[in-house]
């Protein structure tokens, strides 16, 4: 630790602690935000489950149908059946994560339903499995959430659910059996199987829900459920009535009640006659053994039936004696036992008396309300989720604010610790800050750094007033020889545009100058030989005097171009043209042409002899490049064209284009892209100015030029001006 500096120690007095702080922070608010990514999830899952739901609801009634429709009960049970395939599937389609398995089982089972090979145990059995598989798809949404309120709600929904299916399933059994007329007792085996599981899966789902939804569930059930437990009664009581049906058959038939009888009557014999009252005994038992259990007036009456019959065999059987006459025999042995057996075949063959209509409205009733209920459990659920959420936000707010407060005691302590360290810092601070601001002109003299002691803070501080002072001393001296350096570069690039000017106006009086040479050598020659005369004289001399007249209009042309002006109206292509006109000539001698294509009236408020300093200027750079790079195409495009009510001057080359190093920072003081001496760097500078002056904008790109079907990489400045709408 001796080694270490001072500014290490402090970053390490600083760093450890609250990177430890930061540490377990983000710990505790990355694990907030798992839970809460773990509830978003569980949301979308659960929506999903209830779609899953009326897939099932929906498989359920194309069960029913199919029993229907394969029973043959009603002629548009077809179309029924169709109309909800279609249903089914459409809710499959909607579903976000599809199971293939499921769609294959379906069109499997519905093949064999078309078919019409298949029986109604087989449908219920298919359906029942496809629907268990879908309720384990379902049955995932439990291991989505840790919290044990929620996980609780989730289990009552899915024995909720299953309790759905049992209630289904007991209406597809009950429909079998009422449709049919050759049953088996595993019918209402399972149907009193899935009852319980009912009761059971019912139970669970009460235990799980708040008081508020099972209040609810049980106030819209109470009445329908008392009905519909009544019907059940009949259905399951049966399995036992077809028990006790069964018997009473076997006393009544062969070797029973009328065999003895008609034992007793044919041979006399007494203990015909005491088998007969046994057997009789057995039937009353019977009789009142199946009217304990609930019945329908219907059956009461047919039981009733059995019951009167065979109390006529019994009342004749005490008439006859060995001296009862023959005909007094006949009227005993016509008894008229055709109702008692009819009414066996009946009660043994159907539920007798049950009303099956009000019995499917009451179930379905039912079903419809238990989807009401299921729409509430989810309600109950997501308010559940979302008051999670919400807590989960409102701990991870407190969590944040917690880690806030402590890295504030935290920094407090640090800061009451470092507190000489920091106030000499900021000494130092704000000693570096005036020596900044007084290098930027913004305050005219700096305060020395004044830290008081004998530590190294106190010796920096001596050091850097020492080299403070120093760099001042050299920064005014630099300071003064830039300012001079840069005058002089500023008057040299306006000599560099006023001599080229001087070359192009000797390159426009050259042919003046021939020409006035030349008429002056044919004068001497006509004065020599004596054969002049006045016509050829004032030829000659007018002659002449155009000439002189085209060189002062150069020269006044020159002179327009450096003089001051005030600002007007002017034509930019008339400038442009101007230009053209100055510099044509002095560019064709270095094999390079000017290509113009300008827009009439295209008027701008400036100064126009300043337009032309720029123009020269980028045609100049232009040209400079073009003859170092040695270019292929020598041209020079120069277009005007007006947009948005906006003047556009664009000036392009295909000399390869500004290196994207320097592109940003081309029109910066002293930067230039020329290799040899004659680039200064402060023409695009300056070019830049005069533009902003009229409030413009001067800008390049690199753009790509097709000529002659190849393409050329190039410059181009682009000169924006302000239109004037006052043409």
């Amino acid at each position: 630790m001796k080694n270490l500096s001072v500014k290490s120690k402090l970053f390490l007095i600083v760093a450890f602690p609250l990177l430890m702080i930061i540490f377990l922070a983000s710990n505790s608010i990355s694990t907030k935000i798992n839970e809460l990514d773990h509830l978003n999830k569980f949301e979308k899952y659960l929506l999903e489950s209830k779609q899953l739901s009326i897939l099932i609801s929906q498989l359920q009634k194309e069960r029913s149908i199919s029993i229907q429709y394969i029973n043959r009960l009603n002629s548009n049970e077809e179309d029924r059946l169709l109309k909800q395939r279609m249903i089914v599937d459409s809710i499959y389609d909607k579903l976000t994560k599809k199971d293939i398995l499921i769609i294959q089982y379906l069109k499997d089972y519905r093949l064999d339903i078309d078919t019409k090979n298949i029986t109604n145990e087989i449908i219920i059995e298919n359906y029942s499995n496809l629907i268990q598989i879908i309720i384990q798809k379902i049955s995932k949404i439990s291991n989505l959430s840790n919290n044990i309120e929620l996980k609780n709600k989730i289990y009552g929904y899915l024995y909720f659910i299953k309790s759905k299916e049992n209630l289904s399933l007991e209406r597809v059994i009950s429909s079998s059996i009422f449709i049919s007329t050759k049953y088996t007792t595993t019918l209402f085996i399972k149907l009193n199987q899935i009852h319980n599981s009912f009761k059971y899966n019912i139970n669970i789902f009460k235990s799980a829900v708040n008081e508020d939804l099972l209040r609810y569930y049980l106030n819209i059930n109470y009445k329908d459920n008392m009905k519909i437990l009544s019907f059940q009664h009949l259905i399951f009581d049966k399995i036992h009535k077809d028990g006790i049906l069964l018997q009473i058959k076997d006393i009544a038939g062969y070797g029973g009640l009328i065999h003895n009888f008609k034992n007793y009557l044919l041979r006399g014999d007494v203990k015909y006659k005491n088998e007969f009252l046994n057997k009789y005994k057995n039937l009353e038992i019977l009789i009142e053994e199946y009217k304990h259990y609930k019945t329908t007036k219907q059956e009461e009456r047919l039981i009733n039936t059995i019951y009167y019959t065979f109390e006529q065999y019994k009342m004749n059987l005490e008439k006859i004696t060995p001296y009862t006459s023959i005909q007094s025999l006949d009227k005993i042995v016509k008894i008229d036992d055709k109702p008692a057996i009819d009414a066996l075949n009946k009660l043994s063959t159907s539920i007798v008396g049950l009303n099956t209509k009000e019995w499917f409205r009451l179930i379905n009733k039912n079903i419809i309300k238990l989807n009401d209920i299921e729409n509430k459990i989810i309600e109950d659920i997501l308010d559940i989720q979302i008051s999670l959420e919400e807590e989960y936000q409102k701990n991870m707010i407190i969590n944040i604010s917690k880690v806030f407060l402590l890295i504030f005691i935290v920094m407090f302590l640090l800061i009451y610790i470092s507190k000489d360290i920091i106030n000499k810092l900021n000494k130092l601070e704000i000693g570096l800050i005036s020596f900044f601001k007084y290098i930027s002109h913004d305050i005219k003299r700096f305060k020395a750094i004044k830290i008081e002691g004998t530590d190294e803070f106190a010796n920096m501080a001596k050091i850097l007033n020492q080299g403070i002072k120093e760099t001042v001393r050299y920064i005014q001296k630099e300071l003064k020889y830039h300012l001079i350096q840069e005058k002089q570069m500023i008057q040299q690039s306006r000599h560099a545009a006023m001599g080229e000017m001087m070359r192009a106006i000797i390159h426009q009086w050259k042919q003046p100058l021939n020409a006035i040479s030349i008429a002056n050598s044919s004068i001497n020659l006509q004065i020599e030989y004596g054969t002049i005369n006045n016509k050829f004289l004032e030829e000659q001399t007018s002659n002449i005097n155009n000439h002189i007249q085209n060189m002062n209009t150069t020269m006044n042309d020159f002179r327009d171009f450096f003089k001051p002006q005030d600002m007007k109206k002017y034509d930019v292509s008339n400038s442009i043209n101007q230009v053209y006109m100055m510099v044509e000539r002095i560019f064709a001698i270095n094999n390079i042409n000017i290509d113009l294509e300008l827009e009439k009236d295209l008027y701008t408020k400036g100064y126009s002899n300043e337009l032309n300093q720029v123009i020269i200027n980028i045609l100049n750079n232009a040209r400079d490049i073009i003859k170092e790079k040695n270019c292929e195409i020598t041209k020079i495009f120069v277009k005007s064209y007006e947009k948005e009510n906006k003047v556009y001057i664009s000036i392009t080359d295909c000399a390869g284009g500004v290196p994207l190093s320097i592109i940003d920072k081309i029109f910066d003081p002293y930067v230039t892209t020329k290799t040899n001496e004659n680039g200064t760097g402060i023409g695009l500078d300056m070019s830049k100015t005069i533009i902003k002056k009229v409030n413009g904008e001067l800008s390049v790109q690199n753009v790509t030029t097709l000529i002659d079907n190849k393409e050329y990489r190039g410059a181009s400045f682009i000169i924006c001006l302000n239109g004037s709408d006052d043409k």
